[in-house]
């Protein structure tokens, strides 16, 4: 039986690789980052709306798919894990106040 899940988790994606040649810890990615990603897709697609470059923004689904893309894989080890939310301005504050986090 294995060790229970960092809490940490709850602030990322788990995926079903492993990250690199680590055949310990799973891939992860920050879910602050895509939420922030897709605020710079939208803002994006509001500009380019506005200059006629398109005709239509994208939907959620599109944006969320397109979002979820641009964040780098990272290891789900829990100093990975904890070092990457010190850093992380979308949910730095909020993780650092549950799990007493220091940059």
């Amino acid at each position: 039986m294995g060790l229970a899940p960092s809490p940490l988790w709850e602030f990322f994606h788990k995926l079903s690789e492993f990250y690199g040649n680590n055949k310990t810890h799973y891939a992860a990615i920050c879910k602050g980052c895509i939420e922030s990603h897709i605020t710079a897709l939208e803002n994006e697609d509001t500009e380019k709306l506005m200059s006629g470059a398109i005709s239509e923004r994208r939907g959620e689904v599109e944006l969320r798919a397109a979002a979820s893309e641009l964040p780098p894989k990272i290891q789900g080890s829990t100093a990975r894990l904890a070092q990457h939310l010190t850093t992380t301005f979308q949910l730095a504050g909020e993780a650092s106040h549950k799990f007493h986090l220091t940059p």
